[in-house]
């Protein structure tokens, strides 16, 4: 079955909760068929749905800026803690580690 196009695959992807039941395999021949990436079952399956997400226009720039405001905030707020002894320094350090991830 051939892979879907661009916005078969977004208006199914927001159809619902669910992505649409598209399947890994779903967005693993689209990454193959738009270019994204040529072996995608060998990568993880979160970045390569993520690369789909982007070129189907799923997640755009504005959605990425508003990702990055969320995770500073986060960094700031633990910078914070650490400042005022709530924390320690490398509790700090872990917990920047975890938001980054």
């Amino acid at each position: 079955m051939p892979a879907m196009t661009k916005e078969e695959f977004k208006r199914r992807w927001e159809s619902d909760d669910n992505g649409g039941g598209i399947t890994f395999n779903d967005v693993a021949d689209c990454a193959e068929a738009w270019g994204v990436c040529r072996t995608p079952r060998i990568h993880p399956i979160n970045k390569v749905t993520d690369m789909v997400l982007k070129k189907a226009g799923v997640i755009t720039e504005e959605d990425e800026e508003t990702e990055a405001e969320e995770i500073c905030n986060e960094i700031y707020d633990i910078f914070e803690d650490a400042e005022r002894g709530d924390i320690t320094w490398r509790e700090a350090l872990e917990q920047m580690r975890e938001v980054l991830d």
